[in-house]
């Protein structure tokens, strides 16, 4: 293994790296719509937590960069051992379709930011 000392130039560190959608307003308004009917209490509550309280019962994470965009689906490293890349992906657009009652075109969707020292 080797250690770099010093300085670091042009390096980026990774925040997410997560596969599903991001969260638009078509699809902020259908999931607010579908959080209201479960718990007309939801209305006010800001769209991360409208997010959060739909999708406790599914498989799925909720990511959000510094822009507050929100994504929602599963990091790459939750891939199991004995899963494929397709299967992975599957399972994900799965309960994606499960949160917003129809499918949805998922991706890769990353977050990084420049980092001049490590």
């Amino acid at each position: 293994m080797k250690i770099r000392n010093g300085f670091v130039s042009n390096s980026s560190s990774s925040r997410f790296l997560i596969y599903g959608v991001q969260l638009n307003d078509d699809l902020e308004k259908k999931i607010r719509e579908k959080a209201i009917e479960k718990d007309p209490s939801r209305k006010e509550n800001r769209s991360y937590e409208v997010v959060e309280f739909l999708t406790r019962d599914l498989d799925l994470e909720i990511e959000n960069n510094d822009n507050d965009e929100i994504y929602i689906g599963l990091s790459w490293d939750s891939v199991k051992d004995d899963e494929t890349g397709r299967q992975f992906k599957d399972r994900i657009e799965k309960e994606i379709e499960k949160l917003f009652g129809e499918k949805q075109e998922c991706r890769t969707h990353k977050y990084a930011w420049y980092n001049g020292y490590f």
